[in-house]
């Protein structure tokens, strides 16, 4: 960019006021410029103030934290090393269905599976 300027000089050192006496003179001044942020840059720093709706972290839900608080107060070392923690069912003391005897069944195909096949 290159900018021109004009302006009237008044002798300071002397009383003449006539106007032929008047002295103009013209002075350039070079100004350069240069941009530091790119209009990416811009945009993410005006983005920024209303950032509060775009986080990457998903919100915990009240179940989650209810889990949460469970596992972190009932977890435990056993004496073998290995850590024990509670399971995260709604209730206390769910009602579960007794499938021993499917348990058994499917246990039956998985061993007779691995009988007749010589992969396994």
């Amino acid at each position: 960019m290159h900018t021109t300027h004009a302006c009237r000089v008044i002798s300071c050192c002397t009383n003449d006021t006539n106007p032929l006496h008047r002295k103009t003179c013209f002075f350039s001044v070079k100004t350069t410029t240069k941009e530091i942020l790119n209009p990416v840059q811009v945009r993410q720093i005006l983005e920024s103030d209303f950032s509060e709706g775009k986080t990457n972290e998903q919100p915990i839900s009240q179940d989650d934290r209810k889990f949460i608080r469970k596992v972190e107060q009932g977890i435990r070392q056993r004496q073998d090393g290995h850590y024990e923690m509670p399971l995260p069912f709604r209730e206390e003391e769910p009602s579960m269905p007794n499938n021993k005897s499917l348990a058994l069944h499917r246990l039956a195909k998985l061993k007779t599976r691995l009988e007749n096949n010589e992969q396994y």
